[in-house]
């Protein structure tokens, strides 16, 4: 599979120095560190601040408020990934233009045919 170096996963995971540049990387472990920077990470630091930061009292405030941060980015991503799949269909004088299968599209289709395809970075 190709993955640009000018798509937002790469470049994010590029500054955390999560990108393997010495040999061929496949696609299971590229997104499974693309989830660990984009969703754990910021859900560790949410959980540190909430422990961290609020005091005893706060709890009653503190934890509907990670709550509904929480729903929050579950939601925002999800209507992401939906969005992102809408927009690859483009109306083309009547006719319906398919566009090349997303990351997370191709990620689940080779974790279903358990066979993971090596990633090239392209330009």
């Amino acid at each position: 599979m190709k993955i640009s170096r000018r798509s937002w996963h790469y470049r994010y995971l590029n500054k955390l120095d999560m990108i393997y540049t010495g040999g061929a990387q496949n696609l299971c472990t590229y997104c499974q560190k693309l989830i660990i920077a984009v969703v754990l990470i910021p859900l560790a630091g949410l959980i540190v601040l909430t422990v961290l930061l609020l005091p005893f009292w706060w709890w009653v405030v503190g934890v509907p408020l990670y709550l509904a941060v929480l729903v929050g980015m579950v939601d925002i991503v999800g209507l992401y990934f939906i969005w992102r799949e809408h927009r690859g269909y483009r109306r083309d004088s009547g006719k319906l233009k398919h566009k090349e299968p997303s990351l997370v599209v191709s990620w689940l289709k080779a974790r279903k045919a358990k066979i993971c395809p090596l990633v090239e970075y392209t330009e």
